[in-house]
């Protein structure tokens, strides 16, 4: 594996585990916590595994992270060190966005096909959010 790739996912494991241990939560607990945000987690092994590195998570659960937890998705990719709440407001550049998804598809192959269908979960999601409920 290329030291890069590895270290994005050592820095993913790393920030998930956090978020768990923060939180306070055990592994089924976070499991329940990531099923309200509608992703598809079916074991407390799976959350062991994207915790230690084994495997990557899938975009969704990612996204999923951030909603749960309000946090930016970018500290749990690793590319920042604080822990900024999630940004309500998913209006991005596009050249932001083709930057992100250009790195995404090239670090992680095989989850690229779910970034264009996340993509259109979240487009959803944020159309039923309204400004009162926020």
């Amino acid at each position: 594996m290329d030291n890069a790739v590895e270290h994005q996912l050592r820095s993913i494991a790393n920030a998930l585990h956090k978020l768990r241990v923060q939180f306070g939560l055990n592994q089924e607990e976070t499991i329940q916590a990531l099923l309200k945000e509608g992703a598809s987690v079916k074991s407390q092994g799976m959350i062991s595994d994207w915790e230690n590195g084994k495997r990557v998570p899938p975009a969704e659960i990612l996204i999923a992270y951030s909603f749960a937890f309000n946090v930016d998705v970018r500290y749990i990719m690793g590319e920042i060190d604080e822990f900024l709440p999630r940004q309500i407001d998913l209006e991005i550049d596009d050249m932001d966005l083709e930057n992100a998804l250009n790195k995404l598809k090239k670090s992680y192959p095989t989850t690229f096909e779910e970034i264009s269908d996340y993509i259109m979960y979240l487009i959803e999601r944020r159309e039923a959010i309204r400004p009162e409920t926020i």
